[in-house]
C-alpha cells in the first residue's frame, strides 16, 4: 500500500483519500484504488484539503493545505484500522467530537484496542499519526519500510472473531512455532484467556488459563502474545 502511494507522490501528486475502503487486497497483492481525489502538488508541495474524516490528517480537517505528510497520516490511520478494526478516533461519538479530537491530536492508543500488536509496530503507526506534519515519516516509502522493519523476526498476529467471545487473536505459524489462537471467553463478570494450538485445539503447554477483569484483558493479552511471539 505504501509503495503504491509513494508512486503517486513520485508523479507529483497526492492521493488525499487513503482509507481502508480504497485498498484492494488479493492475497499478497495490495493495490490503492479511487484516484478521483488525487491532486497535483503546487510549487510548495501542497494541494487543497480533502479526505474522509476517519483517516483525514489534522491539517486537512482544519481546512489547511495538504501535503505528502497528509497522505502519510492517512496511511497511519488506515494501518491503525487494519490492525485493530477501529479508527484512531472512535466513530461512536458524534462527528463534531471526532473532528475536534482529530484536529487536537487526541487519538486512542493502538495497543489498547489491539493488544496483540507489538510495541515496535504501534510506535511506527503513532509516528505517522503525529499532529505536526514535520514529526511524521518523511515519505510513504519510509513509513512502509519502518512498518516492515518493526515486524521483522516476529510472528504475525491478527484479530479474529468467535461468537460469544470478548476478544480473540491468532498467531500465524512462524519458523518452528505452530499457529496459535488466544481466546477471551466470558467467565461470570470476568474474562478467561485461553491459549490453544490452532490445528489441534489443545491448550498451549506451560500457559495456564488466566481469569481477569474486563479492564485487564488488553494488558494480560499483551503478556501472553509476548510469550508466544
Amino acid at each position: 500500500m505504501a509503495a503504491g502511494i509513494d508512486r503517486i507522490h513520485a508523479a507529483g501528486m497526492i492521493h488525499r483519500d487513503i482509507k481502508p475502503g480504497n485498498v484492494l487486497v488479493d492475497g499478497d497483492d495490495v493495490r490503492v484504488s479511487d484516484l478521483g481525489y488525487c491532486a497535483i502538488l503546487d510549487d510548495h508541495g501542497t494541494a487543497s484539503p480533502n479526505g474522509t474524516w476517519q483517516t483525514v490528517a489534522p491539517e486537512a480537517a482544519s481546512g489547511n493545505r495538504c501535503s505528502i505528510a497528509s497522505d502519510v497520516y492517512s496511511l497511519g490511520a488506515t494501518a491503525f484500522f487494519t490492525y485493530s478494526g477501529e479508527y484512531p478516533v472512535s466513530t461512536y461519538m458524534g462527528l463534531e467530537d471526532q473532528v475536534a479530537r482529530i484536529k487536537a491530536g487526541h487519538l486512542r492508543e493502538l495497543r489498547d484496542l489491539a493488544p496483540h500488536v507489538p510495541q515496535s509496530v504501534a510506535n511506527v503507526i503513532r509516528k505517522a499519526l503525529q499532529l505536526d506534519p514535520k514529526d511524521r515519516h518523511q515519505s510513504a516509502d519510509e513509513f512502509g519500510n519502518a512498518l516492515v522493519g518493526a515486524m521483522e523476526g516476529r510472528r504475525d498476529w491478527s484479530r479474529i472473531s468467535h461468537a460469544g467471545h470478548v476478544l480473540c487473536v491468532r498467531g500465524e505459524r512462524f519458523k518452528t512455532k505452530a499457529s496459535v489462537v488466544i481466546c477471551g471467553e466470558p467467565d461470570g463478570p470476568n474474562v478467561r484467556l485461553i491459549a490453544r494450538h490452532q490445528a489441534s485445539n489443545r491448550r498451549v503447554q506451560g500457559l495456564s488459563d488466566r481469569v481477569v477483569p474486563h479492564d485487564r484483558v488488553p494488558t494480560e493479552l499483551r503478556t501472553i502474545v509476548a510469550t508466544l511471539s
